[in-house]
């Protein structure tokens, strides 16, 4: 059927094959349950780590394990060197993208809802059981050598990825999306990563300047800070280096989503959204904004943030909640921790562990089983919270810990 899908023209002659086909697959349910689904290919972030659960639960158990599934992709494709190498492992077709969407979701023989309802959190912690799908062949591998040659990095050299993210990328990249237009909270410009990059290149390690459009100037002269952003970049090289990097900083956006599911360590600015929490692996840390109550002037607490969803257009003044970004110290800290981490020679003290014990207790109890609107928990219940929140952030804000929550009315909408 994969095959006979390839050749299939979307044309009008094309509508009583496609009835045939499905007319086929309702036959074939006895003995084999053949599903389609389309990935929302629009998006990095989705198109990695949507496509990646999907295939780790496969390999656990969860789910239809043993059904025929073809994808197709959306009309744009952010990555075409992700798209070639998620055909080396899906069966895919683009005649599929059109079987979705004549579907409801909870056809039997529809992907879209068990792929895509819970926006790729691997809600059931399954990614620590399971490899990467997605590998790189040896011609692939020749040709990532000579390109981090051309950078100037030797093959022995480690390097750190720190992504941006400004509006810059959603002028190029989501110029289709008005809402998204709007959608600055999760921006950050390598300005907020300035310090971490000078501290991490002066430990010997190589520090890319990582993202797909800027609209800012690099300004550092350091020989071993590279803006491979604006000199470098190539949609493979994107892959291949949040693959292979010692670990990626950026603010939570598709750009980490390589790094993710090759279970690389990130390290997350401005994570205000404590519901979608990367909780799943031990390698991550992550910060998160200063939200104050606006009338206030008062830091919110752990249980706050809990309440919060991101706000239409990103008005967080709608919720009465100032939204700060972490300054550049926050983030020098928060790499180092995570470069000290990964070198064995990270010291925690007694209350550095009671600090994130307490966040792991409130956040568990606050977000842990709260579900996506399409009913899919993005963490569910009887999972624990494995990454980590940077140790002197918790340290410098005691206010995350403070008296009581709001109540959710403190939260509505003016």
């Amino acid at each position: 059927m994969n095959e006979y899908l390839k050749d299939v023209r979307l044309d009008v002659r094309a509508q009583d094959e496609l009835s045939l086909l499905m007319a086929l697959a309702l036959e074939l349910r006895p003995w084999l349950l053949v599903r389609f689904g389309a990935m929302q290919s629009s998006y990095f972030g989705h198109m990695s780590m949507n496509t990646e659960n999907y295939l780790s639960r496969r390999d656990v158990g969860i789910g239809f394990t043993d059904s025929y599934d073809i994808f197709g992709y959306g009309q744009f494709v952010i990555n075409r060197q992700l798209k070639r190498k998620w055909d080396e492992v899906l069966n895919t077709s683009q005649t599929a993208t059109v079987f979705a969407s004549m579907m409801p979701w909870d056809s039997p023989h529809s992907i879209t809802k068990e792929v895509f309802a819970n926006q790729g959190a691997d809600s059931a912690q399954i990614w620590r059981k399971t490899e990467p799908h997605l590998c790189f062949s040896e011609e692939e591998l020749r040709y990532a050598r000579s390109e981090l040659e051309r950078m100037g990095i030797q093959p022995e050299s480690e390097y750190v990825c720190i992504g941006e993210r400004t509006s810059a990328y959603r002028k190029t990249i989501l110029n289709a999306n008005k809402f998204k237009q709007t959608s600055n909270s999760r921006d950050a410009g390598f300005d907020q990563f300035s310090l971490a990059a000078m501290a991490l290149a002066d430990r010997g390690y190589f520090v890319l300047r990582m993202g797909a459009a800027s609209d800012l100037d690099l300004c550092s002269s350091h020989p071993r800070i590279i803006d491979y952003a604006s000199k470098y970049r190539s949609e493979f090289m994107d892959l291949y280096l949040g693959a292979t990097c010692r670990f990626f900083a950026a603010p939570p956006s598709g750009v980490t989503s390589i790094a993710s599911i090759f279970r690389r360590p990130i390290v997350f600015s401005n994570y205000f959204y404590t519901k979608f929490t990367q909780h799943w692996l031990e390698n991550i840390l992550f910060l998160l904004p200063h939200l104050y109550n606006k009338n206030t002037q008062t830091h919110l607490s752990l249980a706050e943030y809990a309440l919060l969803d991101q706000p239409p257009g990103d008005r967080w003044e709608n919720y009465g909640v100032t939204f700060v970004s972490n300054t550049p110290e926050e983030m020098l800290h928060a790499c180092l921790e995570m470069d000290d981490r990964l070198s064995g020679v990270w010291t925690e003290t007694e209350e550095d562990r009671l600090r994130q014990t307490r966040v792991r207790q409130q956040l568990e109890s606050s977000v842990r089983g709260k579900k996506s609107p399409n009913g899919i928990p993005f963490w569910e219940s009887g999972t624990p919270m494995r990454s980590l929140v940077g140790s002197r952030f918790l340290k410098d804000n005691p206010a995350l810990f403070g008296p009581g929550a709001m109540t959710t009315s403190s939260f509505e909408h003016n």
